[in-house]
Formats: structure tokens, sequence, C-alpha cells
């Protein structure tokens, strides 16, 4: 600034006069004419620049001088030398800049193929890392300025602290204070540094990342092998923790290439998500158990590959459930499994017809009844029949329908098998509507 203050200023610096005089030469040219001056970034200043600021503030009344300082403050803690110039300044006005709001994020999306609620969950509405994510047009990704200023804040942590901030950003968006002390043996006052330099900050009994951003950029600076040891440590852990969480347990699992933890409590977080109808849950962490499924025996595979398929059906992804159906009858017909592999033909058949492979459905149904022919009546039988009466229900075939539905009933009634009757209830009374309306929703209402 010294070249816009004038001779005095400039004087003073030239000499290396001492620094009272040289505030006084600054406070003298700022008192001469208007002026706006300007400190950014006061955050980061050194204590010459504090002390000049504080000098400066207490007298500034006396020119004809705006001081405007910029600082952000989530890098301020409780023992930031700035606090101690902020406190000696009570006259300031101070302008309090909030996140931009969802609104405000979907006007800076505009038209563009993003999703604004995404980039503002995952900006937190930060101005700089939502323009930053619209520049890459991407909001599953990190961008290289959001991640070098992400890692330039941690670097100028101690290493103990960006330790506690690694096992943070592994552990993921709910980070219990117990558990991070736990897995990287750090003491209070690592993580009190971590939230006085502003990546993390306290949500109840909790952390969490300011940024869901600044979390996946330290994520994506650790090795291989860092992460992996970190998700093995975290996983130890909270299996010895009280109140266990299978979908917590068997991602930490996947990401430590813990092949025996996956498969114990994938499948277990499925159950569990199906329980409750979050079946897109179900089915991701099914396919998680199946990434490390190739050494099971093939009855265990056939299973896990079973409840895939069927929630595969229930979220609407045919083609992955075809797949998966298909690789299961090669295990059954292996296995010698015949009822299995025919009823697994039964629940490819509706997948083809979902994807309009009609001529490929009518094939496996009719595999279905060949394989079954020859055993007494079962469950499977059931199963067959009341695919047969869908399929004829879709083709308006309704003579046909109400047969095959009746033999659907008359045989799952016997096995107690409730999924079919209540399938079979559903084409019947589909059918039967066509010319008897009354009749035919007693039916769907019986479905129902």
């Amino acid at each position: 600034m010294a070249g816009g203050m004038g001779v005095g200023v400039r004087t003073a610096l030239t000499r290396d006069a001492g620094r009272l005089e040289i505030f006084a030469a600054v406070l003298d040219a700022l008192g001469r004419e208007a002026h706006c001056v300007v400190f950014e970034d006061l955050h980061w200043a050194d204590e010459a620049t504090l002390d000049l600021l504080a000098y400066l503030g207490r007298r500034i009344e006396r020119t004809h001088t705006l001081l405007l300082v910029t600082y952000r403050d989530d890098e301020v803690g409780t023992t930031h030398p700035l606090r101690r110039v902020l406190g000696a300044l009570p006259g300031a006005v101070r302008i309090g800049l909030a996140p931009l709001s969802p609104d405000a994020v979907r006007e800076l999306v505009g038209t563009l193929a993003i999703d604004a609620a995404v980039v503002y969950r995952v900006s937190g509405g930060n101005p700089f890392f939502a323009t930053e994510l619209l520049a890459l047009g991407d909001a599953a990704g990190v961008p290289p300025t959001v991640r070098d200023a992400v890692l330039a804040r941690a670097a100028r942590l101690p290493a103990p602290a960006r330790e506690v901030l690694e096992a943070a950003a592994v552990m993921g968006l709910r980070i219990e204070l117990a558990l991070l002390a736990a897995v990287v043996d750090s003491d209070a006052t690592m993580i009190e540094q971590c939230l006085a330099a502003g990546v993390l900050r306290e949500v109840g009994a909790t952390l969490e990342f300011r940024h869901e951003l600044a979390r996946r950029a330290v994520l994506e600076s650790l090795s291989a092998t860092r992460r992996q040891t970190l998700h093995r440590r975290t996983l130890q852990t909270l299996r010895a923790a009280p109140g266990i969480d299978f979908a917590r347990l068997a991602h930490h699992a996947e990401a430590a290439q813990d092949r025996d933890a996956a498969l114990e409590f994938a499948p277990r977080a499925a159950r569990q998500a199906a329980a409750v109808g979050a079946r897109r849950e179900a089915q991701a962490q099914y396919a998680r158990a199946l990434r490390f499924a190739d050494a099971l025996p093939a009855a265990a595979r056939a299973e896990l590959l079973e409840a895939f398929a069927l929630e595969c059906l229930a979220v609407g992804k045919p083609h992955a459930g075809i797949e998966a159906r298909q690789k299961v009858i090669e295990l059954r017909q292996q296995l010698g499994d015949v009822a299995r592999q025919a009823e697994n033909l039964c629940r490819l058949t509706n997948l083809l017809v979902d994807v309009g492979r009609n001529a490929e459905a009518d094939d496996a149904l009719q595999r279905a009844f060949d394989l079954l022919r020859p055993l007494p009546p079962c469950r499977e039988l059931a199963c067959a029949w009341r695919t047969q009466a869908h399929l004829s229900m879709l083709r308006s075939k309704e003579e046909e329908a109400i047969r095959a539905s009746e033999q659907a009933i008359a045989l799952a009634e016997g096995f107690g098998d409730v999924e079919t009757i209540a399938s079979a209830l559903n084409s019947q009374g589909t059918a039967l509507a066509m010319s008897d309306h009354e009749a035919g929703c007693a039916l769907l209402e019986r479905s129902r």
C-alpha cells in the first residue's frame, strides 16, 4: 500500500524506522484524504500486520478512511491471534456472510445438467466450492482447485492432527469422538487443532467436515494402503462397540478388503434394509457381498444371487437381475437342485418380460415346466403356474390366465405360500375384471 500513501510512509519504511513511527506515518497519510484500506484474509496475517491493524482500528475515527477487513471465521478458533485484535475494535461493524442457500445454488446451476441439490449438499453452500463444482460439471468429483485449497489448509496442521483428519475422512459423515480417538490414539488437543483450523466442526456430540468436498479431498489424498489401514482400524473398533450398524460395518469391511467381514455384514445389512422397505440399499448391500463371493460354496453363492436378483426386480434393474438369475440357474443345475432351478427359471421369466424379451421368457417358463413335470406336486410348481397366469393376463388371454391362477392357488394353499397366492389372485382378478368387473375387483382386494 505504501506507494499510494505519500512520502512520509515511504521514507519511514526506507530508513527502517521503528514500528510506532511507521504506524504513525500510515495513520497520518490516511487522515489527509479519503481512502478505502482493505486487509484481506486476516486469518493468515503475521503478527506485525495484526499489530498495525490494532493500532489503526483504535484511531481510524480520526481519519476519512474506511478500514475494511476480511477473514474466514471458520479458520479463527478461540486461540487465534486475530481474536485479540477483534476484541480491541469495539466500534467495528461486523457483517457475516452466510453460505449460499439451496435456491441460490439452483440459480447458479441454471440449465446445467447437474443436480443442484447434490451441489448444495457437498459444497455446504460455500460459494467457491459450488462454483468450482459447476466448472467441473460433476457433483461427484473433487475439483483440483478445491482439493488444493483443502489440502493446503490441512498441511498447516501438525502431523498428529493430520492423522486425526485422515481418520475422520475415512469414518464418513458421522464422526464419534470416542471412535476417532480410538482409531488414531490421539488426545483432545489434536482434535481441537482440527476444529480451530476450520476443517472439522462439532455437531452435538459428534464431529463432521464443514463440507463433504473437504472430506473427499482429504480421503483422495491418502494412499491406498493408508486408507485400507484406517478402514481396518475403524472396522475393528466398531465391531467392539455397542449398537452394531451392519451397513456401516459392511462399508468399512469392503474398504479394508476384509472378505469374511464383508460376507458377514453386507447380507445382514441387506436383510435389515429390505425389512423396512429400503430396497435400493438392500440391492446395493447384496451387490457388495457378491463382490467377495467368488470363493463361497455354490449353494451359498446361489442364495446370495437369488436375494440380489429379487431386489433388482424391486428397484427396476431388470438387466442386473437377469444376469444374476442366469448364474443361479447354472449353479442350481450343478448342485442337482431341480426344483430351485425351475423356480429361478420362473422368476427369470418375469425379468425377461420386463425388458421385452418375450420369446426368451416363454422358453424359460417352458423349461421350468419340463423340469417340474417328473416331480411330485411342490411349491415350485405353484410358482410356475402363477408365472403362467401372469403372462397370460398380460397377453389378454383371460380364460387361460384364470385357469392357471386356479392351479397356482390350489397348490400354493397346500404349502402356505402366501406370495404365490397373492400374485395368482392379482392375475386372476385382473383377467376376470375384463368380463365381470365386480368379481375381478373382489379378487384384487383379496390379493391386496
